[in-house]
């Protein structure tokens, strides 16, 4: 019986052995490639650190050149941190291709630009990087910064010195001294009476003092990309070195209105601010004419919009408005007249909505034919489906009212994956490149399959032998227990 047990033990262990070394092989590799991935990452971070900290070497040249490079190093992490998330997220936008219509346009402002509020494709630039005084537009970034940084039902406590401060025979709305009143209705005062004192009340209370609330406007205008303004003030009144340009202006704008608070209060005709501790309700009406409907000046489908003029910026004006679906801004600066300023942005806006067609080229494209056809290798084009390859199928172009899908052409172009981009499309129009957009693909995913691969383990691996020698002697060894035990119970 005593033998018959060891047999049963031994065959125990010749049939589990090779699934134990199975699993510990696996469980290595697995940690391996964790290992690799976790050291692959941290150098990654670690490059990426360095070279947000180069940039920020190159580009900080003011006062505030800490800050910037600790601004420029958390924006660096957080790309690092969005580069390893399931998909990017495209944002290629759009493309135009010209219309010749624009030449005749004789507009009387010295600065102009027209763009398409959702792609921020441009239509139209006449000097759009030249620096220009802004005068009372400056109040759309101070009213974004206020709404982003503060709540509607906020307490806005009217100091005396700052009040005081304002410009006499400025733009005001008689704000006194220790008046409080709320976000809202300050905001109100700032772009539909343009208040000088009510910008500088609002910019104290949500930035600490006035000084640093402008720096929080300037902050944001580089974020949006804006590379040719400074900012020194919440209103706008006459500094040298407060300027602007087209492009920023439109950029300043186009992240306004995409703002639910900012329309409401920019796109109103009139509000009624309420009573507070020192005086009653007030009116207030746009100075934007352009919204007026009872004004000669008002332009059908205007949205938002503010004025401005001083002596030395002359009027300026940014406006929004939506046809069709499609929502445009522009920009006029350095104009002569307020008449000049409402005639130039129709202009502009008859040009945008009357020449141009949207059209998306990608809506219905296919990318693996197109991949196929740019001679993408077997291996690329078994990854690109693996990888889940994903593009802006939503692009627009815009276009004179002639042109079709058709007459686009789209390629692509790829040299494989990497760091989440796997390829390009390209856009062209008469054999003319009009744009291009990138073609993004899961990181994840290529991780998981390059794990998978790594741990696929061959169960006759030579590391196997000795156990399989092992099995084979026990085998023998109860084969012997046998015939003894046969030949021990033969009578």
């Amino acid at each position: 019986m005593k033998y018959r047990l060891l047999a049963i033990i031994m065959v125990f262990v010749y049939l589990f052995s090779p699934m134990v070394v199975f699993a510990s092989q696996v469980d290595t590799q697995e940690e391996n490639q964790e290992n690799i991935t976790s050291e692959d990452a941290a150098s990654e971070d670690a490059a990426s650190e360095d070279a947000a900290d180069e940039t920020a070497a190159d580009n900080t040249i003011s006062d505030e050149k800490d800050s910037s490079e600790s601004a420029t190093k958390d924006t660096s992490s957080e790309s690092d941190t969005d580069k390893f998330s399931v998909i990017q997220t495209p944002s290629d936008g759009g493309c135009v291709i010209e219309s010749n219509t624009s030449s005749g346009l004789d507009l009387v402002a010295e600065s102009a630009i027209l763009m398409d509020a959702a792609s921020g494709s441009i239509l139209y630039s006449k000097n759009i990087d030249a620096q220009r005084y802004p005068a009372s537009i400056t109040k759309v970034l101070t009213t974004l910064v206020a709404l982003e940084n503060g709540s509607l039902t906020d307490s806005i406590h009217c100091n005396a010195e700052t009040l005081y401060a304002i410009e006499q025979g400025s733009s005001r709305v008689g704000l006194e001294a220790d008046e409080v009143i709320t976000l809202e209705d300050a905001l109100y005062f700032v772009m539909l009476q343009s208040g000088n004192d009510a910008a500088a009340v609002v910019a104290e209370t949500i930035g600490g003092t006035v000084d640093g609330f402008v720096k929080m406007m300037n902050e944001k205008a580089k974020a949006l990309g804006c590379t040719g303004s400074q900012f020194m003030n919440p209103h706008g009144l006459p500094d040298d070195n407060h300027y602007t340009t087209a492009r920023d202006m439109a950029l300043i704008m186009q992240a306004a209105v995409n703002n639910p608070d900012f329309c409401k209060i920019a796109s109103a005709t009139n509000f009624t601010v309420g009573a507070t501790n020192l005086n009653d309700s007030r009116g207030v009406w746009n100075h934007h004419k352009m919204i007026l409907p009872a004004s000669e000046y008002h332009y059908e489908g205007v949205c938002e919009g503010k004025t401005g003029y001083t002596s030395v910026a002359l009027n300026t004006l940014v406006t929004s408005a939506e046809k069709n679906g499609i929502k445009l801004i522009a920009v006029v600066l350095r104009c002569q007249g307020a008449a000049n300023t409402y005639y130039d942005t129709a202009k502009l806006f008859d040009y945008g909505f009357e020449n141009f067609t949207i059209l998306k080229p990608l809506k219905n494209f296919n990318l693996k034919a197109a991949a196929e056809a740019s001679g993408l290798s077997e291996n690329n084009m078994e990854k690109l489906s693996r990888y889940n390859a994903v593009y802006n199928t939503e692009y627009t172009v815009f276009a004179p009212s002639d042109v079709t899908v058709e007459d686009i052409k789209v390629t692509f172009s790829s040299d494989g994956p990497s760091n989440g981009i796997f390829g390009k499309l390209n856009l062209t129009y008469n054999e003319k490149e009009i744009g291009s957009l990138n073609v993004y693909y899961d990181i994840d995913a290529e991780y998981k399959i390059i794990e998978n691969e790594n741990t696929n383990v061959n169960i006759t691996n030579v590391s196997n032998v000795p156990f399989i020698l092992v099995g084979i002697m026990a085998l023998l060894v109860i084969f012997i227990i046998i015939l003894t035990s046969s030949i021990i119970i033969r009578p």
